[in-house]
């Protein structure tokens, strides 16, 4: 499963991250719901927005939820959990930040969109969790200090 993030529509990518998803097998959700049955029969929501900076993210109807055992959000931006953390998701993936990209002891860079939270798990309410991811890009600088990039495989 695979969301549009803000780089995945600037410099030219625009024109081709549809593609490269789908050539390489990915569900590019924008704006939309999709459910997963596993082999023991449970379902899984996924839901992905659009990306909120150069995007135009909408929360997708009808909800699924009724009918899933587990249901999960994907949005690019972790500033933009707190309009979503309500709805009933049991986890929030997110991203955008870099985990800060520089780390010096508690000074970081900080992306617009990112200024919330930066990396790591987060309980956002009783029944939801955010995860916002590190990634492995860069933002505006081509360094990376104190801050290992990150590649998240989630298996059930």
């Amino acid at each position: 499963i695979a969301i549009w993030g803000n780089r995945d529509y600037g410099g030219g990518a625009v024109k081709e991250y549809a593609n490269i998803m789908a050539e390489s097998d990915f569900s590019l959700l924008r704006n939309e719901n999709q459910v997963f049955t596993l082999d023991n029969g449970k379902k899984i929501l996924f839901t992905g927005l659009d990306d909120a900076l150069l995007g135009n993210p909408q929360f997708p109807s009808p909800n699924q939820m009724a009918e899933t055992s587990y249901d999960i959000l994907l949005t690019h931006e972790p500033d933009e959990v707190s309009q979503y953390q309500n709805k009933g998701y049991e986890l929030i993936l997110s991203g955008h930040s870099h985990g800060g990209q520089i780390r010096i002891g508690n000074w970081r860079l900080r992306n617009k969109g990112s200024s919330s939270a930066d990396a790591g798990l987060y309980q956002r309410n009783d029944r939801t969790k955010l995860y916002v991811n590190r990634g492995i890009g860069l933002t505006f600088l081509p360094i990376r200090f104190g801050v290992p990039p990150e590649i998240v495989y989630y298996y059930i």
